[in-house]
């Protein structure tokens, strides 16, 4: 299984309601994610299926990537919440082989740790926005994928424009 793992792009710091779950994009996040889709699509194999969390900044920054690579997007609640681990149990029986998980902070980070390592929080990786990461796991691993995984890359959005 192949994991585009991407973060959301530059998001208001409050939301006009006061409630985090409604923060939305910036001007300047939505032109910069603009920019990163081009240059995925230059790098990053086309996703099966796109994942996201429910969050409006990731469903706007996954609606890009929908857009760029022709696919529905499909809302993961546990890409909201902090717990890596049930991530990636909640993607563990899936059989497309490149899913896109678009989320947040520090939950991804801890995620690609995980997959990598076994262990959560060991700090090796920090997902900015608009970052991505793409880890390959093993396919012995479905089940049990902790520790199984490799980075293939990890890219900042300013490496991800220059591709575009």
């Amino acid at each position: 299984m192949r994991l585009l793992i991407l973060r959301h792009g530059i998001a208001e710091e409050y939301s006009p309601d006061g409630n985090d779950g409604s923060r939305r994009l910036t001007e300047q996040g939505e032109a910069q994610m603009k920019q990163v889709v081009a240059g995925l699509k230059r790098c990053a194999r086309r996703p099966d299926v796109i994942l996201t969390s429910p969050l409006v900044r990731a469903v706007q920054t996954a609606e890009y990537c929908a857009k760029a690579f022709d696919r529905k997007l499909t809302q993961l609640d546990e890409l909201a919440g902090p717990d890596p681990a049930a991530v990636i149990n909640a993607i563990s029986g899936r059989d497309e082989p490149t899913l896109m998980l678009v989320g947040h902070e520090p939950t991804l980070s801890r995620m690609v740790q995980i997959l990598c390592t076994g262990k959560p929080s060991n700090g090796f990786v920090k997902m900015e926005k608009a970052s991505c990461a793409c880890v390959v796991v093993d396919d012995d691993a479905v089940g049990a994928p902790a520790g199984r995984g490799q980075i293939h890359w990890l890219l900042t959005a300013k490496m991800i424009e220059q591709l575009a």
